[in-house]
């Protein structure tokens, strides 16, 4: 019976040993968690500071497009919006599906998305440059394409300018697709 007690003593000793050793170890990583936790924390403070604390998706969003906005130059923004105006003047027209403006110096682009027929008939098009050369006095010459990958194209460059590109990114653009429009009035 003698030995069973020192027996369970030595296995009371040893567990209480592991346990000390667990423990003692187990403060080690502690400290190192510690650390690593800290670490951590200090990123998360470091994303705080670039999105300016509690932002949500749309704050961001909205602070990229100032961003973006502020690109532009004061006369690529008074552009655009005569630009959307004048896109928007086409679009009330009948027989006008959508249309897509873009200007640059007295030149006029316009891509028109036209209900029925192929081509855009002679009065379509006088009334389309009337109506462009009415609401911007600027504008002396105007050039109409209701054909679907100059209207595409038209549109690209007109949300690039949009986006904070410069009109003047896009000249040698301009030029050949005026190239490939009949100007009203040739």
């Amino acid at each position: 019976m003698l030995n069973k007690i020192k027996s369970l003593g030595i296995i009371f000793l040893i567990i209480l040993m592991i346990s000390i050793i667990s423990i003692g170890c187990q403060n080690d990583d502690t400290d190192t968690n510690d650390d690593a936790n800290e670490e951590m924390d200090n990123e998360d403070n470091k994303d705080e500071d670039m999105t300016d604390g509690d932002m949500t998706d749309e704050d961001m969003d909205s602070e990229m497009t100032d961003e973006e906005d502020s690109n532009m130059t004061n006369e690529d923004e008074d552009m655009d919006m005569n630009n959307e105006s004048l896109a928007n003047s086409i679009v009330e027209m009948d027989g006008i599906n959508d249309a897509t403006v873009v200007t640059m110096d007295e030149i006029a682009l316009v891509g028109v998305d036209f209900n029925g027929e192929d081509k855009i008939s002679d009065d379509m098009k006088k009334d389309i440059e009337s109506k462009i050369k009415e609401k911007s006095d600027k504008i002396s010459k105007v050039y109409i394409s209701n054909e679907p990958d100059m209207y595409d194209r038209i549109n690209t460059i007109s949300n690039d300018v949009r986006n904070g590109n410069p009109i003047d990114d896009f000249s040698d653009d301009i030029s050949e697709m005026i190239e490939n429009i009949t100007p009203n009035g040739k």
